[in-house]
């Protein structure tokens, strides 16, 4: 499904939604896919929990990457740049929720 979701992006088929750590597919595009690849219904729940951000837990592979990374010599400073800009973002988002885990309708 994800590579169907994937070439339907590059050939501009799909929109996505833009959040903290990359782009999600969006709801209404996965549906009928299933539909026509897989001949299944695609459940709204099943989509709000697959594909929710928990904040807590990138937050914490966050710091296991900073662990195992952080005494590499030569790790490029546009590394850190994005790393340190995507948890500041990560921090932002469960502050503006209220929420440790934000589903992709807020992002819609």
């Amino acid at each position: 499904m994800w590579i169907l979701w994937a070439e339907g992006r590059i050939n501009d088929e799909y929109d996505a939604l833009k959040t903290s750590v990359g782009y999600l597919p969006r709801y209404e595009d996965l549906k009928p896919l299933f539909r026509e690849a897989l001949n299944k219904d695609y459940r709204r729940e099943d989509y709000e929990l697959q594909f929710s951000l928990r904040i807590d837990k990138l937050l914490g592979r966050m710091r296991r990457i900073e662990e195992f990374y952080g005494a590499e010599p030569d790790m490029p400073e546009e590394f850190w740049r994005i790393h340190n800009q995507i948890k500041a973002d990560l921090k932002a988002l469960r502050e503006e929720s209220g929420r440790s885990m934000v589903p992709p309708s807020y992002f819609e």
